[in-house]
């Protein structure tokens, strides 16, 4: 018995220094929620602040497990930088073709054939920038015009939510279908402040699982309201 357990605790003292050794120093690039698991399904498990350093070991499902102190747990591959490469890159945006303009120079110029000396054709000196020019004034070119405003674009819809007033202190951020029915450790009755973006919508409430007062946010929110503010114990995002 005692040989079949030390058997066991060697195949995972193995197995721990694989996956250890399969891991990379990495950054959070915004702040993320630590889940449970890789899955938006799974429970939140704490908070990571942008530029916090980790240990990550990434797969193709597009979740890291990450390693921070004696914490561990799952955040999207999308928030990850692996050595300064985050894992979620924008492709390449095509370039524009320059169109060639045709000059407006001089050339040889056909004339009307007649039968005067001086009406048969010839060399026409044209009109200034070298080429051969048929001899017909050119329209002018088009002036580029400035580029028109565009309005913002969002990557993904969500909510972040803030301890101070006007957008600052401590913040976390939800994508636009996650619910918080119990807010984590840090952030019962803490949030002050809230940034909607992507026409997201947000639901803070004052007791756990969208119960008590409730106020519902549909753009961003430098001050909330003396009845929530402070006094949010549970989010949902949609």
């Amino acid at each position: 018995m005692k040989s079949f357990r030390l058997a066991i605790f060697t195949a995972m003292a193995a197995l721990a220094s694989v996956s250890a050794a399969l891991a990379a120093p990495a950054t959070v690039t915004t702040n993320v929620n630590v889940r449970s698991g890789p899955s938006q399904q799974t429970a939140v498990v704490d908070v990571l602040q942008a530029g916090t350093r980790v240990d990550a070991q990434c797969d193709s499902s597009g979740w890291c497990q990450v390693n921070y102190g004696r914490v561990s747990g799952w955040v999207s591959a999308a928030y990850v930088s692996l050595g300064g490469v985050s894992m979620n890159p924008k492709p390449p945006q095509p370039q524009p073709v320059p169109v060639p303009v045709p000059g407006n120079g001089g050339g040889w110029f056909p004339g009307n054939p007649g039968p005067g000396p001086g009406n048969g054709g010839g060399w026409n000196p044209g009109n200034g920038n070298g080429g051969w020019n048929p001899g017909w004034p050119q329209p002018p070119r088009p002036q580029p015009q400035p580029p028109r405003p565009q309005p913002p674009v969002y990557e993904d819809a969500g909510a972040c939510f803030f301890s101070e007033r006007n957008m600052r202190g401590r913040s976390f951020c939800l994508d636009q279908g996650e619910t918080m029915d119990s807010l984590p450790r840090g952030w019962n009755d803490a949030i002050r402040s809230v940034q909607v973006f992507g026409g997201a919508r947000v639901d803070l409430c004052s007791d756990q699982f969208q119960y008590g007062a409730c106020v519902t946010l549909r753009s961003d929110t430098p001050r909330l309201r003396g009845q929530i503010d402070s006094q949010a114990s549970s989010v949902d995002v949609y």
